[in-house]
């Protein structure tokens, strides 16, 4: 389905592409901001020559949210022609605080890929902190009330600690990343209770 809206947005007939004009002198330029699959954004200029259309496309995903819009502190990384990155960077930063070309078309989508990895690696090292923390106090409580109680077979006597985070979060991340303790009651549905 959402190749389908892909496509038609671009492709179809009332689409992008529906607007340019084949006789035109000037070779429009289409950012593909949307984080979409990079073989999406590879196939696109054949598409477009299949249609009879002219047209350079790049690709920006952004990265921010819409405070970072308001704010005009939006990270884009452009995928394209090094030519044609020179030629919009005074339009893109008047959005974006930084505005970096990494490569041929599809690229951006690459790196906008690579970053979200990253900072979901930063995301379950937090959570495993987290419920380690709380796995051990926990189960604490849970020997000391329910002593011998399968409960407390269900909750594993080790945890993960500090030590190990910093080895996964370098440490030049760490001011960066905040640790938020979970309370004892909200451990209860992880353990089964």
């Amino acid at each position: 389905m959402w190749d389908r809206l892909r496509s038609d947005h671009c492709l179809g007939p009332n689409g992008i592409l529906a607007e340019i004009d084949a006789e035109g002198t000037d070779e429009p330029i289409i950012a593909i901001a949307s984080t979409v699959p990079a073989s999406f954004v590879q196939s696109l200029p054949a598409r477009a020559h299949a249609l009879g259309k002219r047209v350079t496309f790049f690709d920006i995903p952004v990265t921010g949210a819409e405070k970072t819009a308001d704010e005009v502190t939006l990270l884009m990384h452009g995928g394209g022609e090094k030519a044609v990155f020179d030629r919009c960077r005074p339009a893109m930063d008047a959005v974006a605080r930084e505005f970096l070309h990494v490569g041929d078309l599809a690229a951006g989508q690459v790196t906008k890929l690579a970053i979200d990895q990253i900072l979901w690696i930063y995301v379950s090292a937090h959570f495993i902190l987290a419920v380690s923390v709380q796995n051990r106090r926990s189960r604490s409580l849970l020997v000391s009330q329910y002593p011998g109680s399968r409960l407390c077979k269900a909750v594993p006597p080790y945890s993960v600690g500090t030590d190990l985070i910093s080895r996964v979060i370098p440490s030049s991340c760490m001011a960066t990343v905040r640790f938020l303790p979970l309370r004892a009651e909200s451990t209860s549905s992880l353990v089964g209770a």
